[in-house]
């Protein structure tokens, strides 16, 4: 694809907006840009879209998903009822074939259940999350190791974690407890940290996040904890492909983000930024789900010096 814009004797006061359709089928976009007034740096750069077809949700996997809740002292009053109005709207949203567990800590630590449990349970869960109050401190590094021993390595496992405050109970050292979860975590585990409020160690929140194939998220006090966790959840809920892999072939590419990759929803398209060298990618592969793969040749992609 090429798109190229020019004008002359013009105000340039409105931006530039480029619209594209994703098709029908999977749809994979490429577009790609190198500035040519520079010629030293024969390097460019692109933005690479892979949305999954209409019809994917009809295929949605399998998931286990654990929700550990902050239910320290701090938590106490609207904040810990809108995570707990949260946590009810998720595990109602459960597909039949999902496992769940629910883990609440503060200086101690109280599971629903000693292992994942069934979707059909989900009501009962919901009654225990509503019974829960909040009091004592934050011992995060033991609410994540007990998140990462119920995982199943051999399952692809969202671990939710929801707190509000810096650890203070147990380890408090920040990069141990990156480093301890880093050692009990098994590989296909996504973890998604919700820091709620100012007063959240973003090191720590961000850094298990990008180890551990998710993202962070950071919800202020004026903003409603449960509709951002609800909708958060909405997203995830419906896997289509999982342990993405992308192999540009034998074009050198470098400052790929994310990375590692997320993994591809069935309600929305997933997206890659990065640089490569100026011979243009000709053909990428996407694995996903095991080890079936597929192949989408790109004859016709190099870079496009007229798209800004």
């Amino acid at each position: 694809m090429r798109a190229g814009y020019e004008a002359k004797e013009i105000t340039p006061d409105a931006d530039f907006a480029l619209y594209y359709s994703l098709g029908e089928q999977e749809a994979l976009h490429l577009l790609s840009y190198r500035d040519p007034g520079d010629l030293k740096d024969p390097d460019g750069f692109f933005l690479l879209l892979l949305a999954p077809r209409p019809q994917a949700s009809e295929r949605i996997l399998p998931k286990d998903l654990i929700l550990v809740l902050d239910r320290s002292g701090s938590m106490d009053g609207e904040k810990f009822q809108q995570a707990q109005q949260a946590l009810r709207y998720i595990l109602e949203q459960l597909n039949p074939e999902d496992r769940f567990n629910v883990i609440a800590f503060s200086t101690g630590l109280d599971s629903y259940a000693t292992r994942l449990r069934p979707s059909s349970e989900a009501a009962e869960a919901i009654a225990w999350v509503e019974r829960l109050g909040a009091q004592g401190s934050t011992d995060i590094n033991r609410a994540l190791l007990e998140a990462a021993a119920m995982a199943d390595p051999e399952a692809v496992t969202y671990l939710i974690f929801l707190t509000d405050g810096l650890p203070t109970e147990g380890e408090v050292d920040s990069q141990k407890i990156i480093d301890n979860l880093q050692k009990a975590a098994p590989p296909d585990l996504r973890l998604f940290p919700f820091g709620v409020g100012f007063d959240v160690d973003t090191f720590l929140l961000d850094t298990l996040a990008q180890a551990h194939h998710g993202v962070s998220t950071y919800v202020r006090p004026e903003e409603h904890l449960d509709e951002i966790l609800s909708t958060f959840y909405a997203k995830i809920s419906t896997p289509v492909l999982t342990n993405l892999e992308l192999d540009f072939g034998e074009v050198p590419v470098y400052d790929l983000y994310p990375a590692p990759l997320l993994t591809c929803l069935a309600v929305r398209r997933s997206s890659w930024w990065g640089a490569t060298a100026r011979v243009g990618l000709r053909k990428l592969s996407e694995r996903g789900c095991g080890k079936d793969a597929s192949i989408f040749p790109l004859p016709r992609a190099g870079f496009c010096p007229e798209f800004h």
